[in-house]
């Protein structure tokens, strides 16, 4: 709801959203979403992610029964440039196609932005506990050989240069937990209006910390949707399913003997098992509701989600699992 904060205080505005995941109910709820459109504002969201992610087969779509959000399937430069008149017309832009800056599938849009001199709105306001490489055995060769196998070398030129060398413009805003969040953020510049803000979940926890039950006798583990998540597939990393499923239900077979509680499952929003029902044999998988399960839970298990920040506001233990494989 963060995104929003900037909004709040006019009238009647027309807001655009650039994703680059097909839309979700979370994504409307933490990207601020139904916060806008509850006060009245339209919304459009242009979903980029058959371009800027063609490597992901993804279909799903959002129905949504507000008149005041329009989305827009784009397959097509072309058919995104069509919209320019559309855009112009905005009064701000949510510009959530990008991770660490310029790049060069996100040139087209940010040459798109400032020929329209529409004001645009980045962020960093994920907080992921990645377990740190080790770094022992790497010297500068090995690292170097490793980079120059999967370098893109015009999107690593493109990255390093400053945006009006190429036609695109600074950042207006900055939604950011803090300096560090976007932190070699190139699209960062001398004007740009930083916000503060805390991370995407963190504002569900406080709209939702006073109307949690008690908790039950059992535990959450956040499934993150390993090995078919689009990081993964975009990052070309290949974890064998068999072993990831083989490994992670030995952990919880384990951990409920240990504590004498049932593992439950809360399925990641993009995850689809319902062609895979070997994958947690014999336990229960819950969607939605994800801060009030796990609220409900004497202790969360997980990966590397976001969402293990609400674990610790609710003062939850938490078990992070790995495997070589994984990290």
């Amino acid at each position: 709801m963060e995104l929003a904060a900037i909004a709040t205080y006019f009238i009647s505005m027309r807001i655009a959203y650039l994703i680059k995941r097909p839309l979700n109910a979370r994504d409307c709820e933490r990207y601020g979403i139904n916060y806008l459109l509850e006060k009245g504002h339209e919304v459009l969201v242009f979903n980029l992610s058959g371009l800027i992610h063609r490597e992901l087969s993804s279909t799903t779509k959002y129905n949504s029964n507000s008149k005041r959000l329009e989305l827009f399937e784009i397959s097509s430069w072309a058919e995104f440039e069509n919209h320019e008149d559309t855009l112009s017309k905005c009064d701000i832009i949510f510009f959530l196609i990008q991770s660490y800056g310029l790049a060069g599938n996100t040139l087209k849009p940010l040459r798109l932005i400032k020929q329209i001199s529409t004001p645009y709105v980045i962020m960093g306001q994920n907080s992921v506990p990645f377990a740190e490489p080790e770094k022992k055995d790497r010297n500068a060769v090995t690292v170097f050989f490793d980079r120059l196998k999967n370098i893109n070398f015009k999107n690593s030129i493109i990255a390093r240069l400053p945006p009006e060398l190429v036609g695109a413009s600074y950042a207006d805003y900055a939604v950011a937990t803090c300096g560090e969040s976007l932190a070699g953020n190139t699209l960062l510049g001398p004007k740009t209006t930083i916000i503060p803000c805390h991370t995407h979940d963190y504002g569900l926890y406080l709209q939702q910390k006073e109307d949690v039950a008690e908790s039950k006798n059992q535990i959450l583990f956040i499934d993150q949707y390993y090995p078919y998540h689009d990081d993964l597939i975009v990052r070309g990393w290949e974890v064998s399913a068999e072993n990831y499923f083989r490994l992670i239900n030995a952990a919880f077979d384990r951990i409920e003997q240990e504590l004498n509680m049932p593992v439950v499952i809360s399925v990641h929003p993009r995850a689809d098992y319902s062609d895979k029902p070997w994958a947690f044999p014999g336990r229960e998988l819950r969607t939605g509701n994800t801060i009030g399960q796990i609220a409900q839970s004497k202790l969360v298990l997980g990966h590397s989600s976001t969402v293990l920040g609400i674990a610790v506001a609710f003062n939850k233990p938490i078990i992070i699992l790995a495997s070589k494989e994984l990290y």
